[in-house]
């Protein structure tokens, strides 16, 4: 019997279990994946209010990841929520460091919940996509998830599903980028 792919989620901790590594665990369980996890940030919230935001040490992120890396066969990774400027360092170091080149990594730069809470402090916004995304100029991920919604409301606005459906059903999805 062959094992099942070894999926690492790099993001908080949602104390709901409606997202996060908990609802990351669910799905890469749900696709035949074996879930390993690495926590950025544990999360009080329920659907609608997030209550209480703690980011975990950089260094102790860094570590949940060298140690994964080491005990395990991780065939691709993926990002949640990182939180603030010096856990997305700390993921970006060890990336380059184990995972870079040889592991796929999907993106997904979670900034906002749902009820509207900030998951991602204003200075990591900028850290994430030029550290985690790029590489000197070349790109390092294998796709990004945008979530529509969530970018009217970084910016703002009033969020319509039917622009996002239709948004992810345009030019974007077909390059690859999900």
């Amino acid at each position: 019997m062959r094992s099942p792919p070894v999926v690492l989620t790099i993001a908080g901790s949602d104390s709901s279990c409606g997202a996060g590594v908990q609802a990351d665990l669910k799905a890469i369980s749900a696709m035949g994946g074996f879930g390993l996890n690495a926590l950025t940030s544990v999360v009080s919230e329920t659907p609608g209010i997030v209550s209480q935001v703690r980011l975990m040490d950089a260094d102790f992120i860094a570590d949940q990841m060298r140690v994964l890396f080491d005990g395990f066969p991780v065939a691709a990774a993926k990002t949640g929520m990182l939180g603030g400027r010096e856990q997305v360092l700390a993921v970006a170091e060890i990336w380059k460091q184990r995972g870079h080149d040889r592991i796929p990594l999907v993106v997904d730069p979670v900034m906002v919940a749902t009820s509207g809470g900030r998951l991602l402090a204003d200075e990591a916004a900028g850290v994430l996509a030029g550290e985690v995304a790029v590489d000197g100029g070349e790109a390092r991920l294998d796709a990004l998830r945008r979530d529509v919604v969530e970018q009217h409301r970084v910016a703002g606005e009033r969020a319509d599903m039917g622009d996002a459906v239709a948004h992810l059903a345009g030019a974007d999805h077909a390059d690859g980028l999900q």
